[in-house]
């Protein structure tokens, strides 16, 4: 219902931002020497994003997204497309990275790429 409203949307993000904000924060807080990834779709929105040390934008194509979703989650193409187009349109140029994923041995590379360039110098 709520991909089809943006009413809905509102009230619904209104419930549940508060929270997830809560426990990201929480989080933090006790993780101080730690690294934390957030992979949040609606980051871009959020506080954290400007407090990252950086921001990496992860791409599929439609086509890619499409199966992946559906086979995950179960859901028909319609309804992918109702998702589609509640979700957010990102500028490339707001991140530090922007990565294609299609195949995940090669977006694993990219990442370990970034990891070697950054002051993150692990690797998983």
């Amino acid at each position: 219902m709520v991909f089809q409203s943006p009413e809905k949307m509102k009230e619904y993000a209104s419930i549940t931002w508060p929270r997830m904000e809560e426990r990201i924060d929480t989080i933090q807080k006790e993780n101080q020497d730690k690294i934390i990834i957030l992979d949040w779709a609606l980051i871009p929105k959020t506080k954290y994003f400007k407090g990252s040390i950086f921001n990496i934008l992860v791409e599929a194509p439609y086509e890619v997204r499409l199966s992946r979703a559906m086979a995950r989650d179960f859901i028909s193409e319609e309804k992918f497309m109702e998702r589609e187009q509640a979700s957010c349109d990102y500028d490339n140029l707001d991140f530090d990275f922007v990565l294609k994923n299609i195949d995940l041995e090669i977006t694993k590379g990219m990442v370990n790429k970034i990891y070697e360039k950054s002051i993150i110098s692990r690797k998983f």
